[in-house]
């Protein structure tokens, strides 16, 4: 999933990421979270953690994204985008 958030370029290949990350129901936060740390792409994390706070998936919630390296401002994707593409708002739900 990681290798096609990173290869995402134009509205085809979000729209193909954003369709097949919906139906991700139940990864395991430990092994996402590992995958995660060792990815060096900052476009693939970001987009991937965007549309996992994005379909409201359960798991989310049990991610500590704090520890990873997102990298800095906005970026963009694509113009028509809605989303800033900013950093996932991580501490929401949490004490």
């Amino acid at each position: 999933m990681l290798e096609l958030c990173n290869e995402a370029s134009d509205a085809g290949g979000v729209y193909e990421v954003d369709a097949l990350l919906q139906g991700m129901a139940t990864p395991r936060p430990k092994r996402l979270e590992m995958l995660l740390s060792h990815c060096h792409s900052i476009k693939a994390k970001r987009l991937f953690l965007a549309l996992a706070e994005r379909h409201g998936h359960a798991w989310f919630s049990h991610l500590s994204v704090n520890s990873l390296n997102l990298g800095r401002g906005k970026r963009s994707l694509v113009p028509w985008w809605p989303f800033a593409f900013e950093v996932p708002n991580c501490s929401a739900g949490r004490s």
